[in-house]
């Protein structure tokens, strides 16, 4: 045990090394918080001494669970602040995504996991949270974009709930955004699920709907294609061949 002296820094790192024997010996909450605390008070009057490096990564991660997002994203910041490289930094910063989302800041949770994602895998758990951020924007509808939101929503189910949720997504994509200019991409996609669930004749009017909808878009051309040379449900294999085939006899 370090002796204080009545130096106040050492008084603080003694009182927090006690603490921290004592939960290693008895864990309890208001113990739990009493040692964020006292970090945090350490971390802010010592910003860059050796040990706050530690003690910043406790608090954000404690104070996210105890839902004090505020101080959740604080200190998270801080430590992303001062040490963007550290191999955490993609965990402390899903800190801040996760705080930005319970607090409803939707568009800011949205950035902060894509930002994240961009760097390294998320987790199943990170996937549904940021599935669920994107359907809230998507939902919006007194914001721009929320089409592509809810495309972003469709292709995050495939991932976590699976193929079919993902399918039953973009079923209603069309209806729900007959405007969209992203519409023959998407339901070009949605014809791709479905031929690849073995669902072949639902593709097919989908390919078909992309032809009536979009007729001067690159995707109708495709559909066209798809369809005049019977290639839907074909592997890549076949569908080359099938291709062959038909100029040969033209």
């Amino acid at each position: 045990m370090l002796s204080s002296c009545g130096n106040p820094k050492t008084d603080l790192l003694s009182k927090i090394e006690n603490l921290t024997t004592e939960l290693g010996e008895n864990q309890s909450g208001q113990g739990r918080a009493e040692l964020a605390n006292l970090q945090a008070s350490y971390v802010n009057a010592y910003p860059t001494d050796s040990v706050s490096k530690a003690y910043l990564e406790n608090i954000s991660f404690f104070y996210l669970m105890v839902d004090s997002t505020a101080l959740a994203k604080k200190y998270a910041n801080q430590y992303l602040s001062q040490y963007p490289e550290d191999k955490n930094a993609n965990d402390i910063a899903l800190v801040v995504a996760k705080a930005e989302l319970k607090e409803g800041n939707y568009k800011v949770a949205v950035e902060a996991f894509e930002s994240v994602q961009q760097n390294t895998m998320l987790s199943v758990t990170d996937m549904r949270s940021l599935g669920e951020a994107l359907l809230a924007l998507a939902q919006d509808d007194d914001i721009d974009g929320n089409d592509v939101y809810y495309f972003k929503h469709a292709a995050i189910l495939e991932q976590t709930q699976g193929m079919q949720a993902s399918i039953d997504a973009l079923s209603v994509f069309h209806a729900k955004y007959p405007a969209s200019t992203i519409g023959p991409s998407v339901m070009m996609v949605y014809a791709d699920k479905l031929e690849k669930n073995g669902d072949i004749e639902e593709a097919k009017s989908v390919l078909n709907l992309i032809m009536s909808q979009y007729p001067e878009s690159s995707q109708a051309a495709t559909a066209k294609s798809m369809i005049d040379n019977e290639l839907v449900g074909l592997t890549a294999e076949e569908q080359l061949e099938k291709i062959l085939q038909n100029k040969s006899s033209n």
